[in-house]
């Protein structure tokens, strides 16, 4: 707020007197005609033109204002409350270079003017010069250190340093001296949110809300803490009383968007994000999200269009600009382009969505190349989920042969498999895994051996490349007992986490009905997880204890006592596949990358044969080509 040039009583000056107060009475064209008088007669023209700058301020009228400030300067170059004036207009303008010219001014004339120290901050913190900020705050704070604004203007700059719970108590310094702030609660509210504190982020958007009740942002955030609490009906109701205040608000219907495309929703996300293309068609995050739908939808050619429209318009290092291609990445995976789809997939880092799950930390190679490895010691860091650590182990072999060493460091319940499998490998848990004793090996996650050792269809051998150790399997072999003629079948039934679609790629055993109704059979559960409530109305599948089956080297030398595996879309697939036990694979209408959008064989398993659900329809089809073929395998 403008700072109003305080009263220099005079009592030759009653005109001047009045001028204030029609000024301070909001009676501004009456307080206008006397200040330009007052200063055509040079009575205390520094002071006429300063309020005279303000009322040009007020009216929007920024370059008459900034003319007068002048005239104001010139006439009374000693007064710095018309240099923080002058430098609030010009942070308005956006030159804010010559605002914090002014605001230097201010401050060498009056150095415990906190009010200029503190918008000495601001203009500072948009200039990206922190620490000087942070120091023009304190400064402000030294001077009063009951100035609500600054205490929230320093929480803001240590939030956007990445300093989320110093901001917090600078928030609430604040809201102690102002608690009637709106402005305030919702900074302490994103705070809060961005530390995954999502209950009292809900908390503190509310506050604010209900001290500015159509806030738009406010109502975003608060949708968005909604939806970090899995709230998704509410957060879409919240999205939606946005749009209701401000129906351009393009950041929400994005938002609502993304929450309908989690819901599968697809159609209502494709309607709110060419809404927000229809206003602003050069927005790379609305086409790269729009192109994430159609890839849902399996329309792969627009949304291969979409993506690389996005990647036309962002920055190359924007987030956006990595969503998009590792977007094109998926359709070109799916459609079995390697090279060009793990050249892709190298820009997963950037990939906030993507980083969440499970990622090295640290430095490590990006699109590594056969000289990055040739005779090197090699460190290679797990990601993403078990499934993926299993399926890129197939390249371990290439590495081995090029490297000089190798340590793979990934989940613990693989560390025994892959140790038992892949001579001359040392394998080891992540968890504790000390990098700093690897000084000088080149570092590469897993999910990178496809960019080196992937590039085309010939590059997959397909063939079996996982081996529990032989005692492991003859002990699960005496388990498991004599075999009886019957057809020995390993079940699972759910995959994936809520963020990787478990609903859409798992079933129910009921539905699995059909096959297990099969005679001539026998099943073995080989579901990961806690399943006593879900076998327990199916006596003809044998489940061991949960604790005997989380070691993967347990789990292989389970599955090789196996004549077949069914399993949904999950680790159990790729555990079969590398082992090379058959297995049937029931894969959703969307399939993730590695099954391919088509066919029914994947190139990394040759074990592995999949029933493809049909786009849009049940489970009941691909259900019953998997009972058939079971059929025929089972009399053959």
């Amino acid at each position: 707020m403008a700072r109003i040039p305080d009263q220099r009583p005079d009592q030759r000056a009653a005109s001047f007197e009045m001028a204030a107060a029609h000024f301070r009475a909001g009676r501004m064209g009456k307080a206008e005609s006397l200040f330009k008088a007052l200063a055509a007669k040079n009575y205390r023209a520094g002071l006429c033109c300063h309020f005279l700058a303000l009322i040009e301020q007020g009216r929007g009228r920024l370059r008459k204002a900034l003319e007068l400030y002048d005239r104001s300067v010139a006439a009374d170059p000693s007064d710095a409350s018309v240099y923080t004036n002058r430098g609030n207009l010009l942070v308005e303008m956006g030159e804010r270079e010559a605002a914090l010219a002014s605001f230097d001014r201010a401050v060498t004339l009056r150095p415990d003017s906190a009010e200029a120290l503190c918008n000495r901050g601001n203009v500072l913190q948009a200039l990206g010069r922190p620490a000087e900020a942070r120091a023009a705050y304190a400064e402000a704070l030294r001077v009063r250190p009951d100035f609500a604004q600054a205490w929230d203007n320093q929480g803001n700059l240590l939030a956007a340093q990445g300093e989320e719970l110093v901001a917090l108590a600078s928030f609430e310094k604040a809201l102690e001296l102002a608690p009637g702030n709106p402005m305030t609660h919702y900074n302490r509210a994103n705070a809060l949110q961005v530390l995954g504190r999502y209950a009292e982020a809900l908390a503190g958007h509310d506050r604010a809300l209900a001290l500015r009740p159509d806030w738009d942002e406010a109502l975003n955030n608060r949708a968005n803490a909604l939806r970090a609490l899995n709230r998704d009906e509410a957060a879409l109701v919240g999205y939606d009383r946005v749009l209701a205040v401000r129906a351009d608000h393009a950041g929400a219907r994005k938002n609502r968007a993304e929450l309908n495309r989690t819901l599968r929703r697809h159609e209502a996300a494709l309607a709110d994000y060419d809404k927000v293309l229809a206003a602003h068609p050069a927005d790379a995050e609305a086409l790269a999200g729009r192109g994430n739908v159609l890839l849902d939808m399996g329309r792969l050619d627009e949304a291969l269009a979409a993506f690389e429209a996005a990647i036309g318009l962002a920055a190359p290092d924007d987030t956006v600009h990595s969503v998009a291609r590792y977007g094109r990445a998926m359709v070109r995976l799916l459609r079995h382009d390697f090279a060009g789809g793990w050249d892709d997939y190298e820009e997963r880092w950037g990939y906030l969505a993507h980083m969440a799950a499970a990622t090295p930390t640290g430095e490590f190679l990006h699109r590594p190349t056969p000289a990055d490895v040739a005779g090197r010691d090699v460190v290679v860091l797990r990601e993403q989920g078990i499934g993926d650590e299993v399926m890129f182990a197939s390249a371990l072999p290439d590495l081995l042969g090029d490297a000089r060493h190798v340590t793979y460091a990934g989940d613990l319940r693989l560390v025994r498999l892959f140790q038992a499998s892949l001579p001359g490998l040392v394998a080891v848990a992540e968890a504790g895994f000390d990098r700093s004793a690897h000084a000088g090996a080149a570092v590469l996650a897993v999910g990178s051996l496809g960019y080196l050792y992937r590039r085309a269809p010939e590059a997959f051998p397909g063939t079996p490349y996982l081996r529990p150790r032989d005692a492991v399997a003859t002990s699960w072999a005496a388990r498991l007992g004599e075999r009886t003629g019957r057809l020995r079948i390993g079940l699972s039934w759910r995959g994936g986490i809520r963020q990787t679609r478990q609903t859409e790629r798992s079933l129910t055993l009921d539905a699995l009905r059909p096959v297990l109704a099969l005679p001539g059979c026998e099943f073995v559960s080989l579901q990961y997880g806690e399943v006593a409530d879900e076998v327990a109305g199916f006596p003809e599948l044998r489940v061991f204890p949960r604790a005997e089956i989380d070691d993967f080297e347990d789990l292989a030398g389970l599955m090789l006592g196996l004549d077949l595996v069914v399993s949904v879309q999950n680790t159990n697939v790729h555990l079969a596949g590398a082992l090379g036990v058959p297995c049937m694979a029931l894969v959703p209408g969307n399939p993730e990358w590695r099954y391919g959008a088509s066919d029914n064989s994947m190139p990394w398993y040759r074990s592995v044969r999949l029933f493809r659900q049909a786009r849009g329809a049940g489970w009941d089809d691909a259900i019953a080509a998997v009972t058939a073929d079971v059929v025929r395998r089972r009399d053959a």
